[in-house]
């Protein structure tokens, strides 16, 4: 989302959307809520978004003075 400028949680926003919304994370959750419970399987979302704030945080970038 970098060179968004104010429209930089907006691109934020779409990118967690296309992870976590995407093709693989909703069967794969909805398979591990089968096969064990409805949270248990709610960790793989979790999980997802818990990468997206670690890149998030690898990523930054200090700011200027």
């Amino acid at each position: 989302s970098e060179g968004l400028g104010e429209r930089a949680a907006e691109g934020s926003g779409l990118i967690c959307c296309a992870i976590v919304g995407g093709a693989i994370v909703p069967p794969l959750t909805g398979y591990a809520a089968d096969t064990t419970s409805l949270a248990a399987a709610l960790v793989i979302p979790a999980i997802c978004y818990a990468g997206i704030s670690g890149y998030g945080w690898y990523a930054r970038r200090p700011q200027a003075c």
